[in-house]
């Protein structure tokens, strides 16, 4: 019974040592980056506001409720902001550890979607009860973690083309592949510049890259010329580019709207956008709406929120703790910032029409969950920053 006893002192002395030590480790972490949450958490809030403005009109017409989508918007916005407070103290170590089962889940989800009801005739959506799922979300996100776990397990003989540029091409052509079954070319587009970004930041040959620029660009001429995918969106954009007058309906719509917004804009609600003369004016085209009713002000400000956004997560990045946090880190922040650049493009008549919403602003709830979850994983990863990076 004493034997028993001690025991049972030295065991409870363990526990006690080992759970001070952790409540110590807990303390000595770093505060999360407070730019990044508030940041994201005001463009969530405006978010909400300018899908309010934009669609009230649409939500009337279409469902005899004004704030049907603003209601909606506003349950996303709390999501957002739910999902930075809680996923930020998830250790960034859990992803490593489980990255294999989140990219088993998105190969999965990316086939079950192909089995889905199609809306506006694409397959992109899982639908759990009212919630609509974008497979593609999962699918990058658990890219990005794939990649950036097996490229943090690169040795120095790991080099050359067949080591650390074939094996993601392969991963590539796969996702782009079932991508496009669904058809979704800008999904595949934002995926294919993920993954040559990653590749980039963890050092692989720049002109094995540049020699691959090419063959991109032709593989993407292919798929709208060759298979007539979105071809009138292209021949639009290319009319555009020689008279606007010629542009599509949607980005013609889309810039005359920015410009009548001049330096402080028409006042929030007074837009004309939203009656109809934008498509998708709460969705991917809010940019736009954002421009009429609060002008080129407020377009500066925003635009140079995101620029801020983006660089703030490649200090974290630099000051990451080990390789996987790194690349996890710049991989995820590179698919924020190339995607909001795309959809300005678009707006901006810089670039073809490709579906893709504007990050933390455009009505959705996928594209909120995953974008509010890839910057809580970017605050944890924060806590544990070096000094100096």
């Amino acid at each position: 019974m004493q034997v028993l006893r001690n025991g049972a002192t030295v065991s409870g002395s363990m526990s006690i040592k080992l759970i001070a030590k952790i409540h110590d480790g807990e303390k000595s972490l770093l505060p999360p980056d407070r730019w990044i949450f508030w940041i994201a958490a005001s463009l969530l809030a405006l978010g909400a506001v300018v899908v309010f403005s934009a669609s009230a009109h649409l939500a009337g017409e279409s469902f005899d409720q004004p704030l049907f989508y603003f209601q909606k918007q506003l349950f996303f916005f709390l999501l957002g902001v739910g999902t930075l407070l809680v996923v930020s103290h998830v250790p960034y170590t859990f992803w490593q550890q489980t990255y294999r089962w989140w990219f088993l889940l998105a190969v999965v989800l990316m086939l079950a979607v192909l089995f889905m009801p199609a809306v506006r005739g694409a397959r992109r959506w899982i639908f759990v009860g009212p919630l609509r799922l974008q497979a593609s979300e999962v699918f990058r996100f658990a890219t990005v973690l794939f990649m950036a776990a097996t490229m943090a397990r690169w040795r120095r003989t790991d080099t050359g083309f067949k080591k650390q540029i074939l094996p993601y091409l392969v991963l590539l052509a796969v996702g782009g592949a079932l991508l496009m079954l669904q058809p979704d070319f800008g999904a595949s587009l934002l995926l294919a510049g993920t993954v040559f970004a990653l590749m980039f930041f963890a050092g692989a040959s720049i002109k094995h890259l540049a020699l691959l620029t090419l063959p991109g660009i032709a593989a993407c001429f292919g798929l709208v010329f060759g298979l007539g995918y979105k071809i009138e969106r292209f021949a639009g954009f290319l009319a555009g580019l020689r008279d606007p007058f010629a542009a599509s309906y949607q980005v013609k719509q889309g810039m005359i709207h920015m410009g009548s917004g001049g330096i402080t804009g028409t006042g929030l609600g007074g837009g004309m956008a939203k009656f109809f003369y934008v498509p998708d004016a709460h969705t991917d085209f809010i940019f736009a709406s954002v421009g009429e009713e609060l002008g080129f002000v407020a377009v500066v400000l925003l635009v140079t929120a995101y620029t801020f956004l983006v660089l703030r997560c490649l200090r974290i990045a630099r000051r990451a703790p080990d390789r996987f946090s790194a690349l996890l880190v710049a991989g995820l922040a590179a698919s924020l910032g190339i995607q909001t650049a795309i959809n300005l493009g678009v707006v901006l008549g810089l670039l073809p029409p490709t579906g893709l919403p504007l990050p933390l602003l455009s009505y959705g709830g996928s594209s909120v969950l995953f974008t509010a979850g890839a910057l809580a994983i970017i605050l944890n990863v924060s806590r544990h920053a070096r000094a100096k990076g």
